[in-house]
């Protein structure tokens, strides 16, 4: 039962036994895009956190909730919306 608070930037994060939650406050729909990949999804981003041009991606995977906008959305439903 983890909560990870998700940021700009390359990485991963994969969840564990429970029920985890990612937090994608920093989502921006102009510079960033969401992917479903096997067991999760992909973050990729046009811009670092200054808004300088930087290509960057995030795998996040083994997570059952995403919690964006104060709304707790599955993996599926994230793609859905943003992909």
């Amino acid at each position: 039962d983890d909560i990870f608070d998700v940021g700009i930037g390359s990485g991963n994060i994969l969840g564990g036994s429970g029920n985890d939650v990612a937090i994608l406050k920093y989502f921006d729909s102009d510079t960033m895009t969401i992917a479903a990949i096997s067991d999760g999804i992909r973050v990729s981003g046009t811009q670092n956190k200054l808004g300088i041009e930087d290509a960057w991606s995030q795998d996040i995977t083994g997570v059952e909730r995403f919690r964006l906008a104060c709304k707790s959305l599955d993996a599926t439903q994230v793609v859905d919306l943003f992909g």
